[in-house]
């Protein structure tokens, strides 16, 4: 059947009452049954049930339908409704199934034998399974303890690379009892530069206040403009060549320091989200375990 043909067969032969009396309400009962489209109260009432059987359908599908009905209204209806009042269903001459406002096992249909079964909708246990809530707890703490573990490896990886760059430099920080040794670095004295925290006090606190002393607080590219126009001043390429060596070094510990922190970002990051997968993964596990005690009470 096509959808006009069954738009059809919905509006000439079932009439539809639903809970809500879906009128028009500054319009008059009258209005709203040429309309059929919401009055209030037991007037709306029977305006939706005339609007539903203004076209002397073959079937009436009701919700809820309270109004006091005349059974003359639904002589040679087939009328389809959940009603809590009864006093309603004993109005309609056709078949009838009481129904409880409890549902009961075995509802039986008054004077009709039993009803017939409705047809479930089927449902995959494999999908249910995967849309329940512990599953999807379990699915995402098991993804948060993988992106944890890759986080520590990441970590680990980005720190060795930080290290295996700097120790090829075999830059070693001044003995203890060296007057080179200037007040930033003396928890490092004598150690060789392999960490990103070694490499930032180094650059910092080392290089960067003897870059200060080579041209009086001067920078490589004022110094270099200065040479430029002095080509013949041994001083200022001597220095040039200093600050150019000194802040070169510099920028490389400082990335190597800047790298270091992401190592460290990366592995706290991941320890944090190994800690709550394994959280989320215990409830889940919880809450399986105390379902499977359960049934084995209900069993016994």
């Amino acid at each position: 059947m096509r959808e006009k043909e069954r738009a059809a067969l919905r509006a000439q032969q079932i009439g539809i009452v639903l809970q809500s009396d879906n009128l028009i309400p500054f319009l008059t009962a009258s209005e709203n049954v040429e309309l059929a489209v919401h009055l209030a109260g037991g007037e709306a009432q029977r305006a939706a049930l005339a609007v539903a059987l203004v076209n002397d359908p073959d079937l009436l599908l009701a919700d809820e339908v309270t109004a006091e009905p005349r059974q003359r209204m639904f002589a040679g209806l087939e009328v389809v409704s959940w009603i809590p009042d009864r006093s309603f269903i004993h109005a309609c001459p056709q078949r009838r199934i009481p129904m409880p406002a409890t549902p009961t096992p075995g509802p039986e249909m008054a004077g009709n034998g039993p009803p017939p079964s409705l047809p479930k909708q089927p449902r995959s246990r494999w999908l249910a399974r995967l849309t329940s809530l512990t599953a999807v707890a379990s699915f995402a703490a098991v993804a948060m303890i993988v992106l944890g573990v890759s986080a520590l490896v990441i970590g680990n990886y980005t720190r060795q690379v930080v290290h295996d760059q700097l120790a090829p430099q075999k830059i070693f920080f001044p003995p203890k009892d060296s007057p080179d040794l200037l007040p930033g670095v003396e928890q490092y004295a004598g150690q060789q530069l392999l960490t990103g925290a070694q490499a930032k006090a180094f650059a910092n606190d080392f290089i960067g206040v003897h870059v200060k002393e080579i041209a009086g607080g001067q920078t490589y590219a004022q110094v270099a403009g200065k040479s430029l126009a002095a080509p013949n001043d041994a001083a200022l390429t001597d220095q040039k060549t200093s600050l150019f060596q000194g802040e070169t070094l510099r920028g490389l510990l400082l990335s190597a320091w800047g790298w270091s922190v992401v190592a460290t970002i990366s592995t706290l990051a991941g320890i944090i989200l190994i800690v709550v997968g394994l959280i989320l993964l215990v409830l889940p596990l919880a809450n399986w375990r105390v379902n499977l005690r359960n049934r084995a009470q209900t069993g016994q």
